[in-house]
């Protein structure tokens, strides 16, 4: 959700830490990630995303990839 609105390549050790750039992303103050989670406020969240933002996210995302691939990471599928 975050690429969709801004770059988030910093390494996170942990999901609860996505909810300050969630925050900070979409305007919003929300005080832990099940609050984020109940629908109304997902839905929310959602409905401020553009076709540009989701053009930018995979922009986004293929830079994190490259970046990882240069410092040697490799690419793991995740679920097939």
């Amino acid at each position: 959700m975050v690429l969709h609105k801004r770059a988030c390549n910093g390494p996170l050790s942990h999901r609860s830490q996505y909810l300050g750039p969630i925050n900070q992303a979409f305007g919003e103050h929300f005080e832990n990630l099940d609050q984020y989670k109940h629908e109304n406020d997902f839905k929310r969240c959602l409905s401020g995303i553009t076709v540009e933002d989701v053009k930018n996210a995979v922009k986004r995302a293929d830079i994190i990839t490259e970046d990882n691939s240069k410092n040697g990471n490799k690419l793991i599928k995740y679920k097939g």
